[in-house]
């Protein structure tokens, strides 16, 4: 709410020919230390998930304390009923990472997370998405991005999408291979330094996701 973001993902929606096409929910609107959002149903599964169900593709994009109880109840149902879902995703300092297994294609987690990516760091699109038609994108230099975890990820089920330009080019993006999943672990509104964010969600959006105008 502090950094624009809601803005800036609408401008790149109607920009790619989807106004009126998309829905927006809050689920955190209104969440305090002992209730849940104002928007999310008392029964989050089947309540929550049959809602997910009424849209062809999500994008769930959080701060860095996401409602992982609520993705870790309805993922795994939505994704196999034939929902597509992008995640732009951040996580806590400390938190059960085993947790993310409920709906994530990971063997695990980097040991710590990174303290903070610099300003202009190039996120690298790998190989496999160069040929698949995905484009590099950077950070941009606004804002902080803080406690960045990095993904080991099984090759037998999962495409490695993006790595890290820092030491050793960790991966911090990736898809399922059943196309149903792509997953970057950093904000996309702050990866805009060189201009691509648009490109990438054009490409999962129509290219991944099979979603119309």
């Amino acid at each position: 709410t502090s950094d624009n973001s809601s803005t800036f993902y609408a401008q790149v929606m109607d920009s790619l020919g989807l106004t009126g096409k998309y829905d927006v929910l809050d689920i955190k609107l209104g969440k305090t230390s002992t209730t849940s959002g104002v928007l999310l149903p008392k029964y989050i599964n089947p309540m929550f998930t049959e809602t997910l169900k009424l849209y062809k593709a999500v994008f769930w994009y959080t701060d860095n304390d996401p409602s992982l109880d609520v993705a870790q109840s309805t993922i795994r149902s939505y994704t196999d009923a034939g929902g597509k879902i992008l995640f732009s995703m951040l996580f806590p300092q400390i938190f059960e990472t085993r947790g993310l297994n409920d709906f994530l294609p990971i063997d695990g987690v980097s040991s710590a997370p990174i303290s903070v990516i610099p300003n202009n760091t190039l996120i690298n699109a790998t190989s496999d998405a160069v040929a698949a038609g995905f484009k590099s994108m950077q950070r941009d230099a606004t804002g902080t991005v803080a406690r960045v975890w990095t993904y080991n990820t099984n090759l037998l089920t999962t495409t490695n999408l993006y790595t890290l330009g820092m030491s050793n080019n960790p991966v911090i993006g990736f898809k399922r291979n059943d196309g149903n999943i792509v997953f970057i672990g950093l904000p996309l509104h702050r990866l805009n330094g060189n201009g691509n964010v648009k490109s990438f969600l054009q490409k999962v959006f129509f290219g991944e996701f099979g979603v119309t105008k």
